[in-house]
């Protein structure tokens, strides 16, 4: 046989020979390794979000049995062992028997644990390194010391931080000087027997304690006033939300809950302060700040006349006035969110029951664009809340001129289309300067807004102002 076919044969064995190998090691490079107290344990694990997920079937054989999914497969289901301190904030967790929730992420047909979210509660530390996860026993020497209430040390800035069916990813903003706090939108209940859906994230909450921001996480009541009403006639019941909430309050390290019940039955107004009373006692203890979300004094019962403020101050260290939606997203006139006068007006009311170094101004990132059409000889009116960016391509491609109105404190537009006329009082800088100008003068604890993520820029260089002028 030719030599030089002979090496060519050789050479394309040895090619071959390096392919299939090639294909082994990249099999055996799927396979990473987990190592749970020493023992290595071949299995996939998912690296997303800065967290270690790792397959629920696993983390159910190993570490936790009782661990279960839900009807959807979307959530994770699991029982805390962590252990309080407090001996009455224990025996309320060990009483009431809570279980805690989790979204998990699924890949192909499998769902996978969100293990730096679980960790503490379950009784882990997770360390990851290469292809490797290490899980070791949860060590109580290496945690701080018990949590200080931030609160009496000045003005506060908050914003509420939208969370629908994801986090925003915040790891790349800058850390806005005029904002202190952030309260995400992370804890529903959902149902009568208290059960709260969780819509925290490891990743949010590490970044955010990274750029300084202290976290108030915000639960809600779905406004749905059958469901607070079952809540509320049933102290076993609001045992069990009191239960999570302090548990998700170590589970992502918060420093406050923000409570957001609204449309609630006026005949519940006593039980509602019972029940924030009730919290309380448990927040205190856990050193977290407890505010409220309430509306403008008067109007409505079940929306406004339904919160006793003078006696739900005494057990809150805030109250948010949420000094917005003047006129409504289905208010049969068209209008401002938040008039001067109506603001100035809701401030005076409030004062009369709450004491100003506990009163919070809310005010609005947002507006909303009025259509007004002609039919049948009567106005329909309809609106749609806009950010402050949508605004700018608004009245940038019509031209449009907004004119002062002083009596509102705003700028005003309209326009023409299509036979419907458009009105917009306008939300930006100089209306959200106005506002806080009241927060000053009647010297408030701090000022809100509703919602970040809808202002423009040059907005937080008024909640800078504010604070550098306090």
């Amino acid at each position: 046989m030719d030599r030089k076919w002979i090496r060519r044969t050789i050479l394309i064995c040895i090619i071959i020979g390096f392919i299939v190998g090639g294909i082994d090691f990249f099999k055996e490079m799927k396979i990473k390794k987990v190592v749970i107290y020493g023992n290595i344990i071949k299995e996939e694990f998912i690296l997303e979000n800065d967290n270690v997920y790792v397959d629920f079937h696993f983390l159910k054989t190993h570490l936790d049995r009782e661990m279960r999914m839900n009807e959807k497969r979307t959530r994770a289901y699991f029982k805390s062992t962590y252990s309080f301190k407090n001996e009455e904030i224990q025996s309320l967790i060990d009483e009431t028997g809570v279980e805690l929730n989790v979204h998990t992420l699924n890949r192909d047909n499998k769902n996978y644990v969100p293990l730096l979210d679980v960790q503490r509660l379950i009784g882990i530390k997770v360390i990851q390194d290469r292809d490797k996860v290490y899980i070791n026993q949860y060590d109580k020497n290496e945690e701080k010391g018990e949590r200080e209430k931030e609160i009496g040390k000045g003005k506060i800035t908050l914003a509420w931080e939208y969370v629908g069916d994801k986090n925003p990813n915040i790891e790349n903003e800058d850390k806005i000087k005029g904002l202190q706090i952030v309260s995400p939108t992370w804890f529903n209940i959902v149902n009568t027997q208290g059960i709260i859906v969780n819509s925290g994230e490891y990743k949010y909450m590490k970044d955010a304690k990274e750029k300084g921001y202290g976290i108030w996480a915000l639960v809600k009541n779905n406004f749905n006033p059958k469901l607070t009403r079952a809540i509320l006639n049933d102290e076993k019941v609001q045992d069990k939300v009191i239960g999570q909430l302090i548990l998700f309050s170590e589970m992502y390290d918060l420093d406050g809950i923000n409570i957001d019940f609204e449309n609630i039955f006026y005949e519940d107004q006593d039980k509602l302060t019972n029940f924030v009373k009730r919290l309380r006692y448990y927040t205190e203890k856990n050193g977290l700040v407890l505010s409220m979300d309430v509306t403008v004094p008067g109007g409505s019962k079940q929306w406004s006349l339904v919160y006793d403020r003078k006696e739900l101050a005494k057990h809150l260290d805030y109250l948010m006035l949420m000094a917005y939606d003047e006129h409504w997203a289905s208010s049969p006139d068209s209008g401002s969110v938040a008039s001067i006068g109506w603001v100035d007006k809701g401030i005076k009311r409030s004062l009369e029951v709450i004491p100003k170094e506990k009163l919070v101004l809310g005010m609005p990132f947002y507006m909303r664009v009025w259509t007004e059409e002609k039919l049948d000889k009567k106005i329909k009116v309809s609106s749609k809340a806009i950010t402050m960016g949508k605004l700018d391509n608004i009245v940038d491609s019509r031209e449009l001129e907004p004119v002062w109105n002083e009596d509102v404190a705003q700028y005003y537009t309209e326009y023409v289309e299509d036979n419907k006329t458009y009105k917009i009082w306008i939300e930006d800088k100089k209306s959200i300067e106005e506002k806080v100008s009241l927060a000053k003068n009647y010297d408030l604890a701090g000022i809100c807004a509703w919602r970040k993520g809808f202002e423009k820029d040059e907005i937080w260089g008024v909640f800078e102002d504010y604070l550098e002028g306090n």
